[in-house]
């Protein structure tokens, strides 16, 4: 029978000249195949129960190598704890089916190309910390029956983790995601925590499960007007709601409603109302936006009324200073309903403006003018104060 006696960790700890001696026997034979993989492997365990040895005290290590050429562990069997630390993988790499019994980990291991771990099944942790996936990375159907950490990890290409099940906690805290990440139908069994994370694109969480949900606040997702994002928008808005974090489902709320003005099948009036929301508020998240748009309505309001008054020959003109300020009065009792100056007041400030002709029905649709616009942007005013003071 083999000697397996150099792939036990207290050989690994024990003897650092043959690291990479060891690690290069594992290499060549990753070549033969699956088959071949998985038949030694079975011997590796028969000869550890020889010894009275346990999984635990054996390790698989192909820790610090470069490889250079693709690389293929498809459908092999890892017996034991498996220690892929510091690796660069120069060309494509897959892991897809592979089956990982003993701790898995790829802490600070660089993969430049596509690195696939398509229905991979890890039955013990997994820990892929500092982890730099420069290509696309699949995890498609991929089963983590244990706790799974994506720490610092950085993702250069697709993150797709569609139907992925994560049986009990997982991380991605501090993960960075530069482009699209999905975790389209993932089921999440345990805590999960995107904390710190960043994504560059809109991540998509749509159909995913969550017996825990992660807290949105702390993730760093970005606005987009692209129309293919109102259905992830929707999710996040969807998770807020169900974690009673108001601030986020304000947000993504907004993120939604503005993203559904790009779409082909919204209605044009729809989308001019969405963006105007998103001009004049924030989506009712902005204080400053609806009191500031408001000062400059009144504004020109007040501008446009006295030109129209100065062109009146019938207009007072007692005084220029006092028509200034008989016109910003009527500006401001016309344009803020809870401006009350009197009956008797607004009587002579109507006569002095207009004199004593009848106000037909030019003027009551001025007065709307100035009317419907401030009543608007006084609700998204108060709107803005009460999501302020509720997110606090």
């Amino acid at each position: 029978m083999e000697d397996f006696s150099r792939y036990t960790k207290s050989y690994w700890k024990n003897n650092l000249d043959d690291h990479d001696l060891i690690s290069n026997e594992h290499r060549k034979r990753t070549r033969l195949g699956s088959e071949k993989w998985n038949e030694w492997a079975s011997k590796f365990l028969d000869w550890a129960k020889t010894k009275g040895m346990k999984a635990e005290d054996l390790l698989i290590s192909i820790r610090g190598i470069e490889i250079k050429e693709g690389i293929f562990f498809d459908g092999f069997r890892f017996p034991c704890d498996v220690d892929i630390r510091d690796v660069v993988f120069h060309e494509g790499v897959s892991f897809a089916r592979a089956k990982f019994s003993g701790d898995a980990s790829f802490n600070g291991t660089v993969f430049k190309r596509t690195a696939f771990f398509i229905r991979a099944e890890f039955i013990q942790g997994a820990d892929f910390q500092d982890v730099q996936f420069l290509g696309e990375v699949p995890f498609i159907g991929a089963i983590f029956h244990k706790y799974a950490g994506f720490r610092k990890s950085q993702f250069s290409g697709y993150a797709i983790f569609d139907s992925v099940t994560f049986t009990l906690d997982v991380g991605f805290i501090g993960a960075t995601f530069d482009l699209f990440a999905s975790f389209n139908n993932a089921v999440f069994k345990g805590y999960v925590s995107f904390d710190d994370s960043a994504f560059k694109d809109v991540p998509d969480f749509t159909f995913a499960s969550f017996n825990h949900l992660p807290h949105l606040g702390s993730i760093g997702i970005p606005f987009s007007k692209e129309g293919k994002n109102v259905e992830r928008y929707r999710k996040l808005k969807q998770m807020a709601i169900q974690q009673n974090d108001y601030a986020s489902e304000v947000k993504y709320f907004g993120y939604e409603t503005h993203a559904k003005a790009y779409l082909e099948s919204t209605p044009w009036y729809n989308k001019s109302l969405f963006k105007l929301y998103h001009l004049t508020s924030d989506f009712g998240l902005s204080i400053a936006k609806p009191f500031v748009t408001l000062l400059v309505y009144i504004c020109i309001l007040f501008v446009i009324n006295l030109t129209i008054i100065q062109a009146d020959s019938k207009a007072c003109r007692d005084s220029e200073k006092e028509l200034q300020v008989a016109t910003l009065t009527y500006t401001l009792s016309e344009a803020l309903p809870i401006m009350n100056i009197g009956d008797e007041q607004a009587k002579e400030i109507k006569k002095c403006l207009f004199g004593e002709k009848p106000l037909g029905l030019y003027n009551n649709l001025w007065r709307l003018v100035h009317l419907v616009p401030s009543a608007f942007l006084l609700f998204l005013f108060g709107l803005g104060i009460r999501n302020r003071f509720k997110i606090k």
